[in-house]
């Protein structure tokens, strides 16, 4: 084959090309020390090392993390190890001060520099590493003017709302029913209809048939619904007395109670009926009987007959006439003989008194307005829970109903029987806060119980209580049993200061959960152990001696009481419910039933608007000595050490510092020290017997140069839920000839939020039912607390020993996280030396991917070097050659 000189030339430059091209390749290697300049250098080798470039910056990256991993552990552990420091300096001044010889400004003093100690906990807490806050959890920057800081002073933990008091439930629901029929399936119960409610013909205006079928049909149809009657008796008129010179006296019983009535000579028909009636009413306190004239048209009695009927609705019991003396034949005549009525068909007042251990609803399923309740007197609205005019439906009771209330989206189920109340147990702060309770773990927020108390409207007066005229939570006070309590009559004197009635309830608050106190002034207090309601029914006579239902002057009552809730939560939450009504009567039942309708005003949340069925709790409240945690509580701070992997550098501070009693123990040092927020005390002498009256000598409590006076003890009990925190004072009576430190005891323990009790070792302890949410304080002016050993000194004195032992405790809660803390160190550690390693293997392992091997390099530039100076002398050789030389 010819080659041709093109091809010669063409062949020749392309090869001094190469051998060009691969010195420029090593001499770059050679000049930059690396062997990988492109991707067409050695792509397998340039994907590996780019591989391992990325694991080192990862690794840097992880190492980095460590760094302020290590940081953040060496300021924890600082923090911690000051903190302890701080406990210790608390000790020492603790014990100090526990001195009782200390002055109170010696101790006022001190309380300076206590709280100067708990405020620097409050700033080591804060403490930052790089501009993050080592104890914020997650949150360890984005904090705000609300809350600067993870731990932030004199602000409430979380978020949280006080409902208001619950609305008195009478026990009965009563109303006097009209002359229409009701078809069956136009009422319903609870859900269930009704068979036909059919009337009957009207008794003096009172349509008395139609009232005891509605009763019939209603307890067929749900039993758990009880509808009383009211007793009701009518007589024949009365005669007038005839002109003949000699007055008339009657002489009865009525329910035991006798009754005198002298007719002057000559009365006329009504004025001889206005006699016997007021004569009635003299002793209707006494009988639970009122007396009326009868009109013959409206009244269920003749014309000028005496109509007797039960004075408390929804009294069935009988009346019972028994005639003494009838008066002489001729003259003035009473128009009733002897006779016992219970209330029956012929003998009730027309009206209707519905109660139910559960609230209870009534509807028309087949009218959607008021007319089927109109039939009943029940129409028109505000006669129930919620209750809206038109729509048909009556809901008695404030419990809460399926789909009245939804907490951040979830439906709250519908309350049920708390298991302790006796009526209306469904709608008590107990059946509330369960209902919520059981959905706390979706909803986020909590719901606490304050127990119902309620105050008397006036002192107690001198009488006799009998059986039937106080009854609490089903309990008849004063029944006989056992007689030396409660026994059955009761003398009562005024202002209850042997204290008769107060002992008689606190015989029976095992089975009532009812304690009972009373004020200096005799003004009774009950109050719940717990989250049941309290139901009080009193007599007429019962009601003017005790007060206890704030009705009119001889006027029975039957009424239930409710405690109230607290919703709380750690995050801000949401609370709705679905407004019913017309504007401007309009109600939103979900909030209403746990105290928290009405707006701004009631809530306390800017952001509430009255009746739109919405409130967001979003307000930091505030509570004083109180250091919030602003942290993420849920998270403890983590570095990346890993794809997949982290590792915690820090607890978050609820953990790691708060649950450690730090801010608490020291704050509680201080209001020691200044003489406030008491929640404890025991006195330090021993009485020999607690039943001894105060005057006896008895005692074993008596000091010489002291003695016991006449006086009060008022005690106030201070809510630090609430800020303002609320106060609530009472002044406990002492009457040293009717007193003893038993009963003084029991009337402390029957003051709301309070517990008083005599040890076995015949000491006196006052101590509040929550200490972290009561404290109180106490003014006597009796000298029996003193002469207990309960004095402020001691209180203080005590108050400083708990908080030597709670410092204790303290400082081995922070020498535990200081330990953890030094764990985490150590793995840290551990995590660097790792990685240390693997970044040394890997920037070994990429240096022998791109780096250039010199020595290597060199020898191969020096072969290619001579290569290509071989190759310049052949090719100039080549060059020169010419036609002619191929000719020859």
């Amino acid at each position: 084959m010819r080659i041709t000189m093109q091809s010669i030339h063409y062949n020749i430059l392309t090869n001094l090309n190469k051998i060009t091209t691969d010195m420029n390749r090593l001499n770059n290697q050679i000049s930059s020390g690396k062997q990988l300049a492109t991707i067409s250098d050695d792509p397998v080798k340039l994907v590996s090392a780019l591989g391992l470039r990325s694991n080192l910056t990862q690794i840097t990256s992880y190492q980095e993390n460590l760094k302020f991993g290590d940081k953040t552990i060496t300021a924890a552990e600082n923090s911690l190890t000051q903190m302890k420091n701080l406990a210790l300096r608390a000790k020492t001044l603790a014990i100090q001060q526990v001195n009782a010889t200390v002055t109170p400004e010696n101790r006022a003093s001190a309380a300076e520099e206590a709280r100067h100690l708990w405020e620097q906990s409050i700033f080591l807490g804060n403490s930052q590493v790089n501009g993050k806050y080592v104890f914020g959890g997650y949150r360890t920057t984005g904090y705000t003017a609300a809350e600067p800081a993870p731990f932030v002073a004199d602000k409430v933990d979380g978020y949280r709302i006080n409902g208001n008091s619950i609305a008195v439930t009478n026990q009965f629901l009563t109303s006097t029913v009209d002359n229409t029929t009701i078809a069956a399936g136009d009422l319903a119960i609870n859900g269930t209809t009704t068979g036909a409610i059919t009337t009957g013909a009207a008794t003096n205006g009172l349509f008395m048939e139609k009232a005891f079928n509605a009763k019939t049909v209603i307890e067929a149809t749900d039993p758990a619904v009880i509808v009383n009657l009211t007793t009701l008796y009518g007589g024949v008129a009365v005669a007038a007395d005839t002109l003949d010179g000699s007055v008339t006296d009657f002489d009865f019983d009525l329910n035991g109670v006798n009754i005198t009535v002298t007719i002057p000579d000559g009365t006329a028909q009504a004025g001889v009926a206005t006699l016997i009636a007021t004569a009635v009413n003299v002793v209707k306190d006494l009988t639970g009987v009122e007396a009326v004239i009868g009109d013959g048209a409206t009244n269920g009695g003749a014309l000028n007959a005496i109509v007797f009927a039960n004075m408390q609705k929804g009294d069935e019991s009988a009346i019972t006439v028994v005639i003494n003396d009838p008066g002489s034949p001729g003259d003035a005549d009473l128009g009733f003989a002897n006779f016992s009525e219970t209330a029956d068909i012929d003998n009730n007042t027309g009206e209707i008194s519905l109660s139910s251990a559960m609230s209870f609803t009534l509807t028309s399923p087949n009218d959607p307005d008021d007319t089927i309740l109109t039939n009943l007197g029940l129409d028109g609205g505000a006669k129930g829970f919620a209750d809206v005019a038109g729509d048909g439906t009556l809901r008695y009771g404030s419990a809460l109903a399926a789909g009245d209330l939804t907490i951040n989206g979830t439906a709250i189920a519908a309350t049920a029987n708390d298991g302790l109340s006796t009526l209306y147990a469904d709608a008590s702060a107990a059946a509330k806060a369960k209902a919520i309770n059981d959905l706390a773990e979706t909803t986020g927020v909590t719901a606490d119980i304050t127990p119902v108390y309620h105050t008397a409207g006036g002192s107690v007066i001198a009488g006799t209580l009998r059986s039937g005229d106080l009854v609490i939570n089903g309990e008849d006070i004063f029944d006989g049993t056992p007689v030396a309590t409660n026994p059955n009559p009761a003398t009562v004197i005024a202002q209850d200061t042997d204290n008769i009635i107060i002992n008689a309830i606190n015989a029976k608050s095992g089975s009532t959960g009812i304690v009972a106190t009373r004020d200096s002034n005799g003004i009774i207090t009950l109050a719940a152990k717990d989250g049941r309601n309290l139901h009080i029914q009193t007599s007429a006579n019962g009601e003017n001696i005790t007060r206890l239902n704030s009705a009119a002057a001889d006027t029975p009552a039957s009424a239930v009481y409710f405690g109230t809730i607290q919703l709380a939560s750690n995050d801000q939450f949401f609370v709705e419910t679905t407004p019913v009504g017309i504007a401007p009567t309009l109600y939103e039942p979900g909030l209403e039933a746990l105290g928290l309708s009405g707006g701004a005003v009631f809530t306390g949340e800017s952001k509430d608007v009255v009746n739109d069925g919405q409130l967001q709790v979003v307000t930091i409240q505030k509570q004083d000595g109180n250091v919030r945690y602003a942290g993420d509580q849920a998270h403890d701070l983590a570095v990346k050490v890993g794809k997949e992997s982290t590792l915690e550098v820090s607890k978050n501070g609820k953990a790691a510092v708060s649950d450690t009693g730090i801010f608490s123990t020291l704050k509680q040092f201080e209001d020691a020290l200044l003489g406030q927020k008491f929640s404890t005390v025991t006195g330090v002498y021993q009485a020999t017997d607690i039943t001894a009256t105060l005057d006896s000598g008895n005692t074993g409590l008596e000091q010489q140069f002291k003695s016991f006076a006449n006086g009060a003890i008022a005690i106030t009990v201070t809510d630090h839920s609430y800020y303002p925190p609320r106060d609530f004072t009472m002044d406990v009576g002492v009457d040293t000839a009717a007193d003893s430190p038993s009963a003084i005891a029991a009337k402390i323990n029957g003051i709301p939020g309070m517990i008083a009790a005599w040890n076995s070792d015949g000491a006196l302890k006052l101590e509040t039912s929550d200490p972290e949410r009561y404290s109180f304080t106490y003014n006597d002016t009796s000298g029996f607390l003193d002469m207990s050993g309960i004095t402020y000194d001691q209180m203080q004195i005590q108050t400083i020993d708990k908080t030597i032992a709670d410092l204790d405790t303290v400082m081995d809660n922070l020498t535990t996280q200081i330990s953890d803390f030094g764990a985490r160190a150590n793995r840290i550690i551990v995590q660097q030396q790792i990685y240390s390693k693997l970044e040394l293997s890997t920037k070994e392992s990429l240096s022998e991917k791109e780096d250039t091997d010199i020595a290597k390099a060199l020898m191969e530039f020096k072969g290619k070097q001579t290569a290509y100076e071989a190759a310049l002398a052949v090719a100039a050789k080549t060059m020169q050659l010419s036609l002619v030389d191929f000719l020859r």
